[in-house]
């Protein structure tokens, strides 16, 4: 059952509900796991900095390669400092034996293509298999045969991300440099043929478009895309445009309701802000392809680590150090010392996992 654009709001409620359900179903919802949350919750209602409990969401990044140039992520545009990359399979098992009696949901992706990985499908698998949900994003150029899609199917993977920008070859190509529109449809079509030849619910696939000046009147094409294709969910997103000003005349949609933005003055104003919060600091850990500690999936540029996890012994040996709690000091003070926490809500969900 496709849930289309026209309902976004019932798409992504309904995917919280089922990714809710899966877990409870397949027995990873310890009593364990419960009271991690809960005790970080309560952290994160009174304000306290210093946590008894671990993440209850976790992202790694499995690779900060690509194998496509999309117009304003940070790899795509060449702005990301640290050496490209893989993590090892073996610093990523260390990780997940370590957090997977607190963790509910594990996001294997960040800033690079996690497909360009060699070893991304026994990743998924090894998350899987430890009681983990894992959710992934992609822009589904490299899981392009039945061998790859069935491999995909078989990890145990819950929910695959696909973003796209445009619903024929001279709108996608626009932004997605490199990307080719013909392979991404073929590619997704192949993935859900494997989940019918296996009678499989997962992985759920979930059609993202983002939206922009140049492709947003194709909005009302992409459900039959999505039809075509056989994709679960399907809605819509803002592009979130990073330091170019011609953006504003060449990529932010005229119409407001698909945009991040209000334009006033000829500048960007974004239209949601923080206000002295920030969920993903008390509930959320994210470790890089080098093994460092980050903020959240937002973004910055790499210049914000709170320590090397490898080095240190372990994720738990920072996530208390003294630049975490700083952070999140700083946040309950409206501090911001980056612009890109300014300009976040701070609630779990405006990332692109939702």
């Amino acid at each position: 059952m496709l849930f289309s654009i026209e309902k976004k709001w019932k798409s992504d409620f309904l995917e919280k509900i089922g990714m809710i359900e899966r877990i409870v179903r397949r027995g990873e919802l310890t009593p364990k796991k419960v009271l991690n949350l809960g005790r970080n919750t309560l952290a994160m209602l009174f304000h306290k900095t210093t946590l008894s409990g671990y993440p209850s969401l976790f992202m790694i990044e499995p690779t900060n390669r690509c194998n496509i140039a999309c117009t304003f992520c940070d790899t795509g545009r060449g702005l990301t400092k640290r050496p490209k990359a893989y993590m090892s399979f073996e610093d990523y098992k260390r990780l997940i034996d370590e957090v997977s009696d607190y963790v509910l949901f594990l996001f294997l992706y960040y800033i690079g293509e996690p497909f360009v990985h060699p070893d991304i499908y026994e990743m998924i698998n090894y998350a899987h298999r430890k009681k983990i949900s894992v959710y992934t994003s992609t822009n589904g150029l490299l899981i392009n045969t039945p061998e790859k899609a069935g491999k995909l199917v078989e990890s145990g993977l819950d929910t695959l991300l696909i973003s796209f920008a445009g619903a024929d070859k001279e709108t996608y190509e626009k932004y997605q440099r490199g990307g080719n529109f013909d392979k991404l449809i073929r590619n997704i079509k192949l993935i859900s043929e494997e989940k019918k030849k296996r009678g499989s619910r997962t992985p759920i696939l979930k059609l993202r478009f983002m939206v922009m000046h140049h492709n947003e009147s194709e909005i009302a094409r992409i459900k039959n895309i999505a039809e075509e294709t056989g994709v679960d969910i399907l809605n819509t997103r803002g592009i979130l445009i990073k330091g170019q000003d011609d953006a504003i005349k060449d990529y932010i949609p005229k119409n407001e309701k698909f945009s991040r933005y209000r334009i006033k003055n000829g500048k960007l104003q974004k239209k949601i802000l923080n206000k002295g919060r920030c969920q993903w600091l008390w509930l959320g850990g994210i470790v890089g392809v080098d093994g460092k500690a980050l903020p959240c999936c937002a973004g910055f540029n790499e210049l914000i680590q709170f320590g090397d996890v490898m080095q240190a012994g372990g994720f738990k040996a920072v996530w208390n150090n003294e630049k975490y709690r700083q952070m999140r000091r700083q946040i309950l003070n409206k501090e911001y010392k980056w612009h890109r926490c300014a300009e976040c809500s701070g609630i779990l969900g405006y990332q692109d996992f939702t």
